[in-house]
């Protein structure tokens, strides 16, 4: 009975472990896959007229459009990026940025497909043809990064859906 007693008596400092383990893997997390964010949109940024034709070479989009994405795709990233850092409007840039990596590996998915012998454009200029395999694995791990913060994120703060002020 004792032994029952001093087990109740020393959950409230498990439960507050937990959540400082969770409170730091979710930091660990939103810092890591902000930083890569940050770093690719930054890269693209120094470069948009070889990141423009990063985008054409994959053969998916007229000239001009690959012109829109070069110019905005990075400036998304960054955003999106400093919003996961951050924690300010956190799900909606993990959102934004798990959308982007699905494109992504569709994209390498397709030029990989069609036997395309491109280079990624995915932290600026690259010169080098791109391992397919490696780069749709990489893609996929940092989606899942993404997807495990989210629910991370969901776990630590007890909710699945951020309600309105409405509601």
């Amino acid at each position: 009975m004792e032994s029952t007693e001093i087990k109740d008596a020393s959950a409230p400092f498990a439960d507050f472990f937990r959540r400082k383990r969770l409170a730091l893997l979710l930091l660990l997390f939103r810092l890591i896959l902000g930083g890569i964010f940050l770093y690719s949109g930054g890269t693209k940024l120094l470069d948009p007229g070889a990141f423009q034709n990063e985008i054409a070479n994959f053969d998916l989009v007229s000239w001009k459009f690959a012109g829109i994405v070069a110019l905005y795709l990075p400036w998304l990233e960054i955003v999106c990026g400093i919003a996961v850092i951050t924690g300010k409007q956190l799900r909606g840039g993990l959102a934004l940025l798990s959308i982007l990596m699905i494109v992504f590996i569709v994209v390498v998915g397709s030029a990989w497909f069609r036997g395309l012998d491109v280079t990624c454009g995915c932290f600026g200029a690259s010169e080098n043809a791109i391992s397919y395999p490696r780069l749709i694995a990489r893609n996929l791990a940092i989606l899942a990064g993404l997807v495990l913060t989210f629910f991370i994120d969901t776990k630590r703060n007890g909710r699945a859906v951020e309600k309105s002020p409405v509601d």
